[in-house]
């Protein structure tokens, strides 16, 4: 005789807004990924001015970054659209028929879906700065912007960057705070 387990609907539901929790999470720790290139590069400079770095040492960190960040903008604006597509996955959940661990299973995730939401609007702002001036750089090197230009866009950058980059550090606080009331699957 099979000895099949069915999983009760409510389990499953349970599973699947724990995996659409887990998609929120890998976008959060993408746009961790890509704010932290930022946030080293806006620092190599304030070191700089501070004499905390050489010439030589910022020059490196922002090769460094600059060389990584794109492809770290990418990953995190990909992993923002795929959970994008879930999200709502936890709300949607009707938990009526579920036992109080399942619901408070849900409830957990729904409250890491509002701090993920919260981390992702915080980074989208600052990932954005970052890919303007990833661009900005990019056009510098290549020779369509002119050097004056181009320092007055990074001095902008760099005076702006920490509300943004400070923003996202906070609701990242309070998303990883959260994290502890969901169980996410490891990927």
């Amino acid at each position: 005789m099979d000895a099949t387990i069915v999983e009760s609907p409510s389990a499953k539901a349970v599973e699947k807004c724990r995996s659409a929790a887990r998609v929120g999470v890998d976008a959060v720790e993408a746009a961790d990924d890509s704010v932290d290139d930022w946030a080293a590069h806006i620092q190599a400079m304030a070191d700089l001015e501070a004499g905390r770095n050489t010439e030589a040492e910022t020059k490196a960190i922002w090769t460094e970054t600059r060389t990584a960040g794109p492809g770290r903008v990418t990953l995190f604006e990909q992993a923002a659209a795929d959970y994008q597509d879930v999200r709502a996955v936890c709300a949607d959940v009707d938990a009526v028929d579920m036992t109080a661990e399942q619901q408070g299973a849900i409830d957990g995730c729904r409250v890491l879906g509002e701090e993920t939401d919260k981390a992702l609007s915080a980074a989208r702002n600052a990932v954005a700065e970052w890919k303007a001036h990833l661009a900005a750089m990019a056009h510098r090197r290549s020779g369509h912007l002119d050097p004056g230009a181009a320092t007055t866009l990074w001095l902008a950058a760099y005076e702006k960057a920490p509300v943004n980059i400070d923003a996202f550090h906070d609701a990242e606080a309070a998303f990883r705070a959260a994290r502890a009331d969901c169980s996410t699957p490891k990927q």
